[in-house]
């Protein structure tokens, strides 16, 4: 559908890379060059085109980020410290292009909770990505985290669906979570910090917000069926048990973020839900909160996609770890956080190097540990990042 962040770009200039390996669409690694013209993946070299010199590196397929909620971090990187959003976004695209990832949605809060998970704080990153002078080197999209108590914002996300703003939703609903903190005042104070309260005023609020919560299923239905029509992906976050994952697929919310136990993903596989899971969860090999490790899912065939969730850098440095530690082959590991995610929020047209799509691509080197760095992002066949190790090896070829 039709998004009020359309690019405004004009690809005039084709593209090869060559004297790399390229991860094909089959996950086989070629000896290939990889040609790009107007954008697009194209079987034979353009003519004239720019040609970069990517000896001994890896060719491969853009990262597709479907979940991260880094920008918060430049947004308020201490707490009480926050920067104008034309600050803050500007460097979220500069940190997303240097770690490969050339299409992100940004996963904005969108809850009763209020300052930066807010209505308002949202509007604001909403019209922050929309002044981006010039566009954003990668793909950056919205995707709203709606918190299923926010019944006051249920209207206002109606409209963004309608006019195309917000292109992907998940639905939250992290009462239950905070109830178990009660014995953990310190990290109820951290929590409620970052949104302006004090602990018995953050308790307040939520208290007030179930008291008012009797139409929290009406809401629901009504976002699911506009969602459905409009034709945007949608799922639930951080499910506890099959249960909720099956209230949630029964009203169209077929994407899994984060399943809690492995029971909850068993679920959403048998129904041939997407389940993503945390880069970082993968990366690390446990999860910070103590719910279930990503990599036992990924060896259980539990997880489609990986997300960048609060550390852009873990995509591009999971799949490696994932390869090097054996849990599985690099181009099965790189699928997870390329051609997996695309697939999973309906991007047909990016994800994979093969003809016809996209020309989003990253260009990585391995050191002598294997440790990936990227030299290159190349997002719909635009030169968007390139490192001063092959900065030379870049020729214009004139017909």
């Amino acid at each position: 559908m039709d998004t009020l962040f359309e690019r405004d770009v004009k690809c005039n200039t084709g593209m090869t890379l060559t004297g790399g390996r390229i991860l094909g669409p089959d996950g086989i690694f070629l000896d290939a060059d990889l040609h790009m013209d107007a954008g697009i993946v194209t079987e034979t070299a353009p003519i004239a085109p720019q040609v970069i010199n990517v000896s001994d590196c890896l060719i491969l397929p853009g990262i597709v980020d479907a979940h991260g909620d880094g920008h918060e971090h430049h947004l308020m990187p201490r707490v009480g410290a926050e920067f104008p959003e034309w600050v803050a976004l500007r460097n979220v695209d500069r940190e997303l292009i240097a770690n490969g990832i050339t299409t992100a949605y940004l996963a904005q809060s969108f809850s009763w909770e209020g300052e930066m998970r807010g209505a308002e704080a949202a509007r604001k990153v909403i019209e922050g990505l929309r002044d981006l002078h010039p566009s954003p080197a990668a793909d950056i999209r919205i995707q709203l985290r709606y918190e299923t108590f926010y019944l006051d914002g249920a209207n206002q996300l109606l409209a963004w669906l309608e006019d195309g703003t917000v292109q992907y939703v998940v639905f939250n609903n992290h009462i239950p979570q905070f109830e178990q903190l009660r014995d953990k005042p310190e990290h109820v104070a951290r929590w409620a910090a970052t949104i302006g309260l004090e602990p018995d005023d953050f308790w307040s609020l939520m208290a007030k917000t179930v008291e008012d919560g009797m139409g929290v299923l009406d809401a629901i239905k009504r976002l699911s069926d506009a969602m459905r029509r409009l034709g945007v992906p949608f799922g639930s976050h951080d499910d506890p048990d099959p249960e909720t994952r099956r209230r949630y697929d029964a009203v169209g919310a077929t994407i899994a973020e984060f399943p809690l136990t492995r029971a909850a993903a068993q679920t959403a596989r048998d129904l041939g839900n997407p389940i993503m899971m945390g880069a970082p969860n993968a990366l690390r090999g446990l999860s910070t909160s103590g719910n279930v490790s990503a990599r036992e899912l990924i060896e259980a065939n539990l997880c489609d996609a990986l997300v960048s969730d609060y550390y852009y850098p873990s995509l591009l440095h999971a799949p490696f770890k994932l390869a090097q530690d054996g849990v599985c082959d690099l181009a099965s590991a790189w699928g997870l956080v390329s051609s997996g995610p695309a697939k999973a929020v309906g991007l047909h047209d990016r994800g994979a190097l093969a003809p016809g799509l996209r020309g989003d691509v990253v260009v990585v080197r391995q050191d002598d540990l294997g440790r990936p760095h990227i030299v290159a992002s190349v997002v719909f066949g635009q030169l968007a990042f390139i490192d001063r190790s092959i900065a030379g090896a870049i020729a214009c070829h004139v017909s």
